[in-house]
């Protein structure tokens, strides 16, 4: 295995001084306060050092939120692998999406949004890139390994089911009701799984 040159692991430690000093601020002022001026004087760099590694302060939300995407997509992928019920799995992949959602608010509207356009991360790194700001991948392979398995329904479009897993969030979001985000889409998903078994 070659081992990483000096002037590469300085760029991923600028890239990740850069995200942790955004996360900071979007934590303490917000994202629309935050300006990229303020990122880069947390991470003591120059401003024009933020365009080396990202085109936009919404290109860097989409790193955040596709670093949280890739650890919910490695945790159901291993546990495909093992062999685990589709059911189970699907329940705690909207687990963690929602605890990484709720840790991580600055990133619910580009999660919402579920972005058709992929921003220009100019440090990008290889894998799901196209459909990791939604998780929208993770939960369709879910689906059609439960179908294959015989857990789920195989009449039903797999991307629509995902579709609906994922407007559950949105729903959560806004709801009026008196349960917790985590337990308005726990119980959400609850519904959707009973739809979707073998009929």
């Amino acid at each position: 295995m070659q081992l990483m040159g000096r002037r590469e692991r300085k760029k991923l430690e600028s890239r990740k001084c850069i995200m942790d000093a955004a996360v900071k601020n979007f934590v303490e002022n917000g994202v629309t306060e935050t300006s990229i001026a303020d990122i880069m004087k947390e991470a003591r760099l120059g401003v024009g050092t933020f365009y080396n590694y990202f085109e936009s302060k919404e290109a860097l939300l989409f790193c955040l939120l596709k670093e949280i995407a890739e650890a919910v997509c490695g945790q159901a992928e291993k546990s495909m692998k093992n062999g685990e019920s589709a059911g189970k799995i699907l329940r705690a992949a909207v687990k963690s999406t929602t605890e990484a959602l709720e840790k991580n608010p600055y990133v619910l509207p580009l999660f919402l949004g579920t972005a058709s356009r992929q921003p220009n991360d100019k440090n990008k790194s290889a894998g799901r890139n196209a459909r990791t700001p939604g998780f929208k991948g993770v939960f369709t392979d879910i689906i059609s390994y439960g179908q294959k398995k015989g857990e789920f329904d195989p009449t039903l479009d797999p991307h629509l089911v995902t579709e609906m897993f994922h407007s559950i969030f949105q729903a959560a979001s806004f709801s009026s009701l008196s349960y917790s985000f985590e337990e308005n889409v726990s119980l959400k998903v609850d519904l959707i799984l009973k739809g979707i078994e073998p009929r």
